[in-house]
């Protein structure tokens, strides 16, 4: 009796201790689902859409000014205001995977050029006249991504009151779609939007492009046809695939080409 009563209470003793262990278990499961879903939700959030939009911003200004005060503005045409704008034209080149350190340019240091010659007209305008060769004539290790951009380094250097050089750091996603949408629309990218940076669709949502149409602006669009998915309203495209991993080439030649053809034309206020 003495035995069967021993067994029964290491038999409750297990029950007990297993039942404790699997509601403690069934506990932290539970949390750790909580922190888990909660992450996911906030990581891989659906952006509500905005697609309430700006108006024409010389009706804007008669609302708010007055009709006096911005017809005083458009006759002053020399006059940078909300009306009249600094420049007549403006060019606006984005190139993709374009690192900082790409355009930077250290005058202690000089690539070896092979099989091309050097801009003359702009190298032998920078004081560079250290080698990259240590003392015993062996060469140092390439910097490959040093002094390649010598047209940059040479505006910065002559043109200092025209020329701004900024640097900023992007959050990850940093694919192409993202940013484009970042840019030009001011929204913050999220990872929900990665399938688009290959099958982008066009935004319903305000846009530089879209305030550059309500103000009667032509723009022409060159390059690559992400932007052309994403935006529209544009007067003119010229683009080509960009996910064409066999040609490398093709697209920037074309870009070049109608690039010039098209900066001779006066039929643009806005050339990307």
């Amino acid at each position: 009796m003495k035995i069967k009563n021993n067994i029964k209470k290491k038999n409750d003793n297990l029950h007990h201790f297993i039942s404790n262990h699997t509601l403690i278990f069934s506990i932290i499961l539970l949390i750790n689902l909580l922190i888990f879903f909660s992450f996911i939700n906030g990581y891989f959030y659906a952006r509500q859409k905005l697609e309430e939009k700006s108006e024409n911003l010389e009706l804007f200004s008669r609302k708010v000014f007055g009709d006096e005060y911005v017809e005083s503005l458009k006759k002053k045409k020399n006059t940078f205001s909300i009306i009249n704008a600094p420049y007549d034209k403006v060019v606006i080149l984005l190139i993709d995977s374009l690192r900082f350190d790409f355009t930077l340019y250290d005058t202690n240091y000089e690539k070896e050029f092979i099989g091309k010659e050097k801009n003359t007209d702009i190298y032998n305008n920078i004081s560079s006249e250290k080698k990259n060769i240590s003392n015993d004539g062996e060469k140092k290790n390439s910097l490959f991504f040093l002094n390649n951009m010598i047209n940059v380094h040479h505006i910065l250097q002559n043109e200092k009151n025209n020329t701004l050089l900024f640097r900023f750091d992007a959050d990850a996603p940093t694919i192409t779609t993202s940013r484009i949408k970042s840019i030009f629309m001011g929204t913050i990218p999220n990872y929900m939007e990665v399938n688009e940076n290959f099958s982008p669709t066009t935004s319903v949502e305000d846009n530089f492009f879209e305030q550059l149409h309500l103000n009667n602006k032509k723009v022409i669009a060159i390059g690559d046809n992400t932007i052309t998915h994403l935006m529209k309203h544009f007067s003119k495209e010229l683009v080509y695939e960009s996910f064409n991993v066999f040609d490398f080439y093709s697209l920037d030649i074309a870009a070049k080409k109608h690039f010039y053809e098209e900066y001779e034309s006066n039929d643009w206020d806005i050339i990307f």
